[in-house]
Order: C-alpha cells, then sequence, then structure tokens
C-alpha cells in the first residue's frame, strides 16, 4: 500500500485562489508574536517590526474580547494512497491545561472561503478542546464528513481487518471500525477476512445465535476466509430484523447487518437555510445553512426542505440545466416532484422529492433565483456511497469518488482571548489523522 502525502495550504488572501504551502499553521502568542514571510515552506521571521499587526493583544478591561484573524488552511493530496482515504480527523494531542482563564481555540470547517477576519467566526465556531481522540473534530470534503453509510448504499464487498485498541480485537470493515453493513434483497454481498490469524467471522441472528442458512456461506482462500450473504427472499423472510457479524469468540467484536429497502418512503430529510447576503466582493449571493453557494447533491430515499427567509426578494427555483443564471424561463423551472408553500415571500419553503423528479423525467441541476443573475450554483444526483467516505483522491486516479478533489474543505482556527485571559503559548500541539485504504 502507497502511504498518502498531504500538503498544508494556508490561505490569507481576499479569495480562495491563493494558497501557500507551509509547515505548521500557529497562532502565535497573545502577548507577542513574530510575522510569518512568504516562502515555500514559511518559514517564521525574525523581524518583530510588525509585531502590532501579527499579535492579539489581551484587552485592558476584564470582560473585554479579542479575536485573532481566522487561519484558514486545506490538506492537499499531493500522492494518493492505493485506493482511497477517508475520516480524516483532528484532536489535540494533550489533555486540555488546568487553566480556568485559558484562552479559547475554535476550529470549524466550510467548503466556501471567505476573507479572513478579526471579528467572531461564523465558521470556527467549536472549541477544540471539545475533541479527543476518541471524539475527534470531523474534516469535511465537499462538505462530507465520511462518517455515515449512504443509504442508497451499492457497497458489495468488504475487506475485514481487526484492531486492538486495548480491549480486544475489534473487525474493521474496509478500514471504518465495527461499521453497520445495509444490504438490499437481491444483492450478493462477499466479505473477505484479511485477519484470519487474529479471528474468524461469524454472522449471528439479533439474539446472538449463529446463523446457520444455505444462503451464509463460509468458505476458504489463500491468506483468509470469505464469508458470503446471499440476499434472497428467502433470507429475508427468516431474519427480518436483520444480523450480527462478529468473531467467533465474541459476538461484539463487529456489529450488524440491516436490511435497506431502497423502495420505502424517504427516510431522512435534509434541511437547508436560505437567504442572500453580501459576499466579500460586495455581491450578493444565495447561503445555504451558512455557505456561499455551495454544490450540493441530491439523493434519492432523501427529501430536501429549502427555507428561504429572502423568499420576497429572491425566490429559489430548480432548473434542469446548470448553464442559465437566472431562473426566468418556464421551460427550465422544474416543478414535478416540487412543492412550493408561500412562494415569494420570507416564509418560502421548497420541498424537493427528488425520487418523484427522476420517475417524472427530470434531473435537476442547479438552483438560481429569478430576480437576479447568478445567485445559486450547480446540482448532483450522485447516489453511490463509499463505505464510511466521500474520501479523498487525487483527481481521476484510483477509484473515482464523486465528490473528490484532493483536498479537504477550509479549515478554520481563531483565538478568543478576554480581559482575564492567561497570557503565553496557548496553542496545543494537534494531530491529524486519516484512515486509508
Amino acid at each position: 500500500m502507497t502511504a498518502a502525502v498531504f500538503t498544508i495550504m494556508k490561505y490569507t488572501g481576499k479569495d480562495s485562489a491563493f494558497g501557500t504551502p507551509v509547515s505548521s499553521i500557529g497562532l502565535k502568542r497573545i502577548d507577542q508574536a513574530v510575522p510569518a514571510v512568504y516562502g515555500n515552506p514559511i518559514i517564521p521571521g525574525d523581524d518583530t517590526t510588525d509585531v502590532n499587526t501579527y499579535t492579539v493583544y489581551r484587552p485592558d478591561e476584564d470582560d473585554a474580547i479579542a479575536y485573532s484573524y481566522e487561519s484558514i488552511f486545506k490538506l492537499k493530496l499531493d500522492s494518493p494512497p492505493a485506493n482511497q482515504l477517508s475520516n480524516i480527523r483532528i484532536f489535540p494531542k494533550t489533555a486540555k491545561p488546568d487553566d480556568p482563564n485559558l484562552p479559547e481555540i475554535f476550529i470549524g470547517c466550510s467548503q466556501g472561503f471567505t476573507r479572513p477576519t478579526n471579528s467572531v467566526s461564523a465558521v470556527a465556531s467549536n472549541n477544540i478542546w471539545d475533541y479527543t481522540e476518541e471524539d475527534p473534530f470531523l474534516i469535511t470534503v465537499g462538505g462530507e464528513s465520511g462518517q455515515d453509510v449512504d443509504e442508497n448504499a451499492d457497497v458489495i464487498n468488504y475487506n475485514a481487518t481487526a484492531h486492538d485498541l486495548g480491549t480486544g480485537n475489534l473487525i474493521y470493515m474496509n478500514n471504518e471500525r465495527q461499521i453497520d453493513i445495509p444490504i438490499v434483497e437481491g444483492n450478493t454481498y462477499t466479505i473477505i477476512n484479511q485477519a484470519i490469524t487474529l479471528l474468524y467471522i461469524k454472522i449471528y441472528d439479533v439474539n446472538d445465535v449463529l446463523v446457520t442458512d444455505p444462503d451464509v456461506v463460509y468458505s476458504t482462500i489463500i491468506g483468509g476466509e470469505t464469508v458470503t450473504i446471499t440476499a434472497s427472499p428467502t433470507l429475508l423472510a427468516s431474519y427480518p430484523d436483520g444480523f450480527k457479524y462478529g468473531s467467533a469468540d465474541d459476538v461484539n467484536a463487529g456489529s450488524t447487518i440491516s436490511w435497506l429497502d431502497l423502495t420505502e418512503d424517504p427516510i431522512e430529510t435534509v434541511k437547508y437555510k436560505v437567504e442572500v447576503r453580501y459576499t466579500s466582493n460586495r455581491d450578493r449571493a444565495f447561503y445555504l445553512n451558512d455557505e456561499r453557494r455551495p454544490r450540493i447533491n441530491l439523493r434519492e430515499n432523501k427529501l430536501y426542505e429549502f427555507t428561504n427567509i429572502s423568499g420576497d426578494v429572491a425566490p429559489i427555483r430548480f432548473l434542469n440545466n446548470d448553464t442559465s443564471l437566472i431562473a426566468n424561463k418556464e421551460s427550465e423551472i422544474i416543478v414535478d416532484g416540487i412543492t412550493v408553500r408561500d412562494g415569494g415571500t420570507v416564509n418560502e419553503v421548497v420541498t424537493i422529492d427528488p425520487k418523484a423528479v427522476k420517475i417524472a423525467g427530470m434531473q435537476i441541476l442547479s438552483y438560481q433565483t429569478g430576480t437576479q443573475t447568478d445567485y445559486g450554483n450547480g446540482i448532483t444526483n450522485i447516489n453511490t456511497a463509499l463505505v464510511g467516505n466521500y474520501n479523498v483522491n487525487t483527481v481521476g486516479a484510483g477509484t473515482a469518488n464523486p465528490l473528490a478533489a484532493g483536498e479537504t474543505d477550509f479549515i478554520y482556527l481563531q483565538v478568543k482571548v478576554s480581559g482575564e485571559s492567561t497570557v503565553g503559548q496557548l496553542v496545543p500541539e494537534i494531530s491529524i489523522e486519516y484512515d486509508e485504504s
């Protein structure tokens, strides 16, 4: 397996076009700081003449607050792993210091870039000390954190490994620990056990009883074992509540195997708050859940609800193409599978059922308003699922990921200092980890 290699790209300009490779991301002392100079990588300089520009001073008043400028960076993949990587995460290496006056450090992730501000960050809103190795901050790629298995799962092959975190061996499927495996009637699923020297994988019913059924077959291969599950109507009738997978010695070493009915009504409603705001360039645009003009993906078996509080000035509509910059042609606006409540008002709510849109022979490719041009962006309709991940890989390499951009979303850091804050070094050493497959 080829190990992945990341470069840290820091963004300091007014837009996302200028990213500089750096060796680290640091927030300087709150009582003194050294400006950085451009380079490859950036190296701290010795010139302190601009210290006032780069320092976040502790306010004189106890109840006053000061914020650092946001530090904004991405992780860009230079060399891909053998296949793909997922579950990119950050957490402090050490426990939080026992200091009630410790300045606060916030982290956040966003698909969009906004000019760094020294007012309270709209993105870096999560206290970094709330995260640990066991419960890390998840870095997104294309807006996805990579923790959920898509409900339209078409993954049918799983490579099983085992790792001991101190409590005995646990089963990992495609490098994700103890995930639920969704199965759909009519498919055949294969688990290749690559940890044969550590454990044997067995299938149990929900009452922890070993399953002996002709549709669950164990076979031996060189260097491992294979478990094949044929998701037949007979197997569904015999085990309607699903299964568990575990080891021969411990049913709890694994997780669940759940039946998934893709014909049932949408199982989840994805909600977006929509409003019109000024961008950093003083242009106006749609912001969806505080993201500027994000490119979104609509999946079948989900509903999408858009609550547009700017509907009186910019009703949001969905188009059958991604080239029109304004929704002002009846022939381009899709209505099948879409309902609009209180249209054109501050209470406008638009609901989309992608499955109904598809049945009507349509496909949504963008969203815009009919009052101004270029408020929105494109829309994809991708139902492919990669287990546990909307992975980072190099564009066009390996297993193509529909959301791959070869880099993570923007990561924001900001420090909040009060008049009572302790001065000195305050940024913890952090770990950045990810899973490879």
